[in-house]
């Protein structure tokens, strides 16, 4: 009888155990992208090159599945390879399933129907309304909301363009967890006379806040006569102290997006009558939460982000937590975009991505409820059926003419004689300028570092509310079958084959 070779038992068990995590892994990225662009996309020819490559992908790691399993002579027979595959099955099929309806809220668009049909009037709408802000605050855990501490803010490295200012700047939000960002402020008339501020948070672009489209937002609302910030997203740039793939960045970044609130209102001139927030594609759902859950914002124009069949995601800033379902309820980020009403919002959408149904969906969805109130006029929609998924100028130049109207900014500060918005003047700058913290202007000496520690301090800001990892729970048990299951199989094979050598 031929001798058994653990070694060589192992390292088969091991390329197998590869091969299909390989296969698992690129067959869910598959199973999202194909979603993602059936939900409402244009595909373009750079995700139709992604889908091409996941799918050569998956036919290589399973040509090579083969290989593996055919050359491995000292297993054929044995129960290994039908147990990983077994064991492939098992993890596919409810991380499919939980991936599909967490990111795409049932997948259906018609669900607009069945949320229309619970409210006929302003009174109904109303009720509806709070029961959603409950259930986001709830499902981001910010129940109670945590205590709104000192921000101990810091400004440097001013500079002084054509008519604005820019300053590196932090604070914390709670004790130890900082904000970092950069404002920007006119320099032109009475530093003291009132002025709208408006925060632009930044999506998931390659720069972060340093896009230079961000720049150029900050830049000319602020030569209009508006304070601004732009900030970074938890997990991106200078924002270091939680990754953005923890599960709990949804309840960091929607406090912290409510702290820069408070930070502009300290500064000299903030009106906190002018509210306003703008962003795009995950700064678009940080605008429309922000907005939802804070009655200061007074104007919104979230870009190129609501869909009522697209939550967002894979990134966790969007989709980490239950605050579209939750204790009860569950809605869509087209009528969290309506929890603005009656107060001006902008939707702006393009051809190419999830929002290119907004002008016939989720457009007239909210312009009903914003009829409960007589305030039709209040919403607005900016197409852009040619274009795709940015903050490019023509969706910049639909932001400045809007808010500018709503917020009583002085636009003739940005115009050509032909009165199309002029951003020569605007300085891009080089991130390392931008930075907040530096060798100059090191992080804080009490910073904190890791999930853990700052969910500590959101537990003593929130008076000892605990908190729970919702995406965590969901996983452990279908990773810990996947663990026992290949554990198992393994065993039984090497088991097998030692009875017939005996």
């Amino acid at each position: 009888m031929s001798p058994i070779h653990p070694v060589r038992h192992a390292w088969l068990a091991l390329a197998l155990g590869l091969a299909t995590a390989a296969m698992l892994v690129l067959a869910g990225y598959m199973a999202y992208y194909i979603n993602f662009f059936d939900l409402g996309s244009g595909l373009g020819m750079t995700m139709a090159a992604v889908i091409v490559v996941a799918l050569f992908g998956i036919a290589a790691f399973a040509a090579i599945y083969c290989i593996i399993v055919i050359r491995a002579k000292s297993l054929r027979g044995s129960a290994i390879v039908v147990g990983f595959l077994i064991a492939g099955i098992f993890v596919a099929m409810p991380c499919g399933a939980i991936g599909y309806l967490g990111n795409t809220f049932l997948g259906f668009e018609p669900h607009l129907d069945v949320l229309s049909s619970l409210y006929s009037n302003q009174a109904e709408w109303e009720t509806r309304a709070d029961a959603i802000r409950q259930g986001i605050l709830s499902g981001a855990q910010l129940v109670p909301l945590p205590d709104r501490s000192p921000l101990n803010p810091f400004r440097h490295n001013l500079r002084i363009y054509t008519n604005y200012s820019v300053e590196n700047v932090y604070f914390e939000s709670v004790p130890g967890f900082f904000v970092s960002g950069n404002l920007y402020r006119p320099t032109w008339g009475n530093a003291n006379d009132s002025k709208p501020v408006i925060l632009v948070p930044h999506g998931h672009f390659p720069l972060g806040r340093y896009e230079p489209d961000n720049q150029e937002v900050a830049a000319t609302f602020a030569r209009m006569g508006a304070i601004v910030m732009i900030y970074d997203m938890v997990g991106w740039d200078e924002s270091t102290q939680v990754n953005n793939t923890s599960d709990f960045t949804p309840m960091f970044q929607i406090w912290d997006s409510m702290r820069v609130i408070d930070y502009l209102l300290t500064l000299p001139g903030a009106d906190p009558a002018r509210v306003a927030v703008t962003g795009a594609s995950g700064g678009g759902t940080q605008t429309f939460l922000l907005a939802a859950v804070d009655d200061r914002v007074a104007v919104a124009a979230p870009v190129v982000m609501v869909s009522a069949s697209y939550a967002g995601g894979p990134e966790r800033d969007e989709v980490g937590m239950p605050i579209r379902e939750t204790q009860g309820h569950w809605t869509n980020n087209a009528e969290i975009a309506a929890l603005m009403a009656p107060k001006p919002l902008l939707l702006v959408s393009d051809g190419q991505d999830w929002t290119q149904e907004t002008p016939q969906v989720e457009y007239p969805f909210i312009q009903r409820i914003y009829g409960f109130y007589g305030k039709v006029d209040n919403v607005q929609n900016a197409h852009f059926a040619n274009e795709g998924h940015d903050f490019g100028p023509s969706k910049r130049n639909a932001v400045y003419t809007f808010f500018a109207a709503h917020l009583g900014l002085n636009i003739s500060k940005v115009e050509w004689p032909n009165g199309t918005i002029n951003e020569t003047p605007n300085v891009i700058e080089n991130p390392t300028a931008m930075h907040a913290f530096n060798n100059a202007f090191p992080r804080p000496a009490n910073a904190l570092q890791g999930e853990a520690a700052v969910l500590n301090a959101f537990t003593i800001a929130q008076h000892g509310r605990t908190h729970d990892d919702p995406y965590t729970e969901s996983f452990i048990p279908v990773i810990v079958i996947f663990m026992v299951l290949e554990i198992a199989v393994v065993c039984f094979a090497i088991f097998q084959r030692r009875k017939r050598n005996i």
